[in-house]
């Protein structure tokens, strides 16, 4: 039940899905204080799990959610490890999330970095994966492959991308291009991955030119709140293109935590109803 609106817009949602026939075969697990549940009760697919406390968007050190077991995050991933749930989602701290995953859940074998992707819109109006945004700052070239391999795995398997072809985040389309650790990097992908199709340039995101894109988290950080905010300018100029509108955070839900043996969705903070309800038909259709 988190995010900046948290409680009353998760759970004013809930509320309203617990009403709609799409939903009716499935059953959400709402993880809040006894008082924030209350309207939960006797619900029909609304399952209250009571925690005695939260975490807040602005908690500053995420290593802290260990000391903090009766939180909603920790009892929510806790449900996950345990198989209560099948998918968690928040929109609560994300570091405080990644740090709780890390203790509580499984990584996939081979994964020592578990990392974010987010869909990225192209201009055909399909969409790609972009990996990572912001779960790694600091990486070495194995951990690109971590993240290459998880990311193929993800787009063919829960988005249906028939045979994904990957590409890597660099400054120039030539082999020798950017810092060491891309140069290492493109060696790895190219003899690892008959998929690759070389360096992607800032300019070709989204373009065709590769379905799963590879970089570290603070430059994929920096790619998506740059392409966010320049979209959400020319929005706010009544500029309309379809192009455009892939780019409202409520269109596309969150981003996916990979790496771990269970399913985790990570929405923004500042996560509307409409977001809100996105993130649960991802959940869904992974």
């Amino acid at each position: 039940m988190g995010g900046d609106s948290a409680p009353e817009l998760p759970l004013k949602m809930v509320l309203e899905l617990q009403n709609n026939p799409t939903y009716s075969s499935h059953q959400f697990h709402c993880f809040g204080t006894q008082k924030v549940l209350e309207p939960t009760l006797n619900k029909p697919n609304l399952s209250p799990c009571y925690c005695s406390s939260d975490i807040p968007s602005d908690f500053k050190n995420p290593k802290e959610i260990l000391s903090k077991q009766d939180s909603s995050i920790y009892q929510g991933l806790l449900a996950l490890q345990k198989g209560e749930i099948d998918v968690f989602l928040s929109a609560g701290n994300t570091g405080a999330i990644v740090v709780a995953a890390k203790f509580l859940i499984p990584v996939s074998e081979g994964i020592t970095r578990p990392c974010l992707a987010i869909k990225v819109p192209k201009v055909d109006g399909t969409f790609g994966l972009l990996v990572d945004v912001g779960a790694n700052v600091d990486v070495k070239p194995e951990h690109l492959s971590q993240f290459a391999q998880l990311g193929m795995d993800f787009a063919s398997k829960s988005l249906g991308i028939s045979k994904p072809s990957l590409g890597l985040i660099n400054i120039g389309s030539e082999p020798y291009k950017g810092d060491k650790l891309r140069q290492i990097a493109f060696k790895n992908l190219n003899t690892q991955f008959p998929e690759f199709i070389g360096n992607i340039e800032g300019w070709e995101i989204f373009d065709k030119k590769a379905d799963v894109m590879v970089c570290d988290g603070f430059t994929g950080n920096v790619v998506l709140k740059l392409s966010e905010g320049f979209a959400q300018i020319l929005l706010k100029q009544d500029k309309r293109h379809p192009f455009l509108n892939q780019f409202r955070m409520e269109n596309h839900g969150g981003s996916f935590l990979l790496g771990y043996r269970k399913p985790i969705i990570i929405g923004h903070g500042s996560s509307n109803q409409s977001t809100l309800e996105n993130m649960l038909k991802l959940a869904i259709q992974i």
